[in-house]
């Protein structure tokens, strides 16, 4: 009899634990249905787009202009603008101005940077890839974005006295037609040939600026009057040499001193009109100076159209 009441007992206590189970599914069940519920699924879809981006940030650009080169070089050609030779003498020149000066030159081009200023993509570049590491942070870059044909030109440290805002537009506006022209390679190597006169002046202590002049200023107009002064010189002494063997000749007062007495008689005297000319010429056209030859400049960083 105790036998079959202590299994009565055991048999009731699992049922009670059966029921105590299904209710806490219930419960569960009940409870995560509610959530789903208020929960908007868009919103998830979002927040799990937004971890996403946030786990990649620092390792790529921003997910709408995703146009970081990657460098492994002085000379990163990503547009393709250059031959492989073209690249490699420029490449050898912009290591022999790091090994003279210390400083940095970089040539950057790209299909398309993304939007925006391309002078705030060069310097996000230079401190992404710490392309000054080995000058201190002195260093400057030309970039070229084939897009929308935007061209920068950035200095960046101790660089930045030898390129002055005067210096990089001067710069700029002797590459510049060759970067309209298509020629490159030409502009390229026109920009590490003054960028050598910059750091060299800089060096020296003259660096260019509005009062130190680049090609240009006092050179032109002491040539011309330097050439001016010699060619009257040669033309006086022609001169000189020819009246002095012309001491013979005697002033006359018209042309009829030098017919014979009676040989000559004028019966009649007319004035025709052989000839009617009108010379036409054509105004000049008036052309707006903007386009390509327009520059935006702040403190350290030049750009513009080509």
């Amino acid at each position: 009899m105790r036998i079959r009441k202590r299994i009565c007992k055991e048999e009731a206590l699992r049922g009670c634990g059966t029921k105590w189970k299904n209710a806490v599914c219930k419960t569960a069940i009940m409870l995560l249905l509610v959530c789903v519920s208020v929960l908007n699924p868009g919103n998830l879809q979002e927040a799990a787009a937004a971890d996403k981006i946030s786990d990649t940030e620092g390792q790529s650009w921003d997910a709408a202009a995703d146009q970081a080169p990657y460098f492994d070089g002085w000379v990163q050609d990503d547009a393709g603008l250059l031959t492989a030779n073209e690249e490699k003498a420029l490449e050898s020149e912009c290591r022999r101005l790091f090994k003279i000066y210390g400083t940095g030159v970089y040539i950057v081009t790209t299909p398309n940077f993304g939007g925006g200023d391309i002078k705030d993509w060069q310097r996000r570049i230079f401190s992404q890839y710490d392309l000054g590491a080995d000058s201190d942070g002195s260093g400057v870059m030309l970039a070229i974005s084939m897009a929308e044909r935007d061209w920068g030109l950035v200095g960046f440290g101790s660089a930045q006295e030898a390129f002055s805002t005067y210096a990089r537009e001067r710069l700029g506006s002797l590459i510049l037609d060759d970067l309209s022209d298509g020629e490159f390679y030409e502009a390229f190597s026109g920009y590490l040939s003054i960028a050598d006169d910059y750091l060299a002046a800089a060096e020296e202590g003259t660096p260019y600026t509005e009062r130190h002049r680049y090609r240009e200023g006092w050179r032109l107009p002491v040539i011309l009057g330097v050439s001016f002064l010699l060619s009257l010189g040669i033309s006086a002494t022609v001169v000189i040499a020819w009246r002095k063997g012309m001491n013979t000749r005697v002033r006359q007062n018209g042309a009829m001193e030098y017919l014979k007495a009676g040989s000559f008689y004028l019966s009649n005297r007319s004035d025709l009109f052989l000839y009617h000319t009108v010379s036409r010429t054509k105004k000049p056209e008036q052309h707006s100076s903007g386009g390509s030859g327009s520059m935006r400049s702040d403190s350290s960083g030049t750009s513009g159209k080509f």
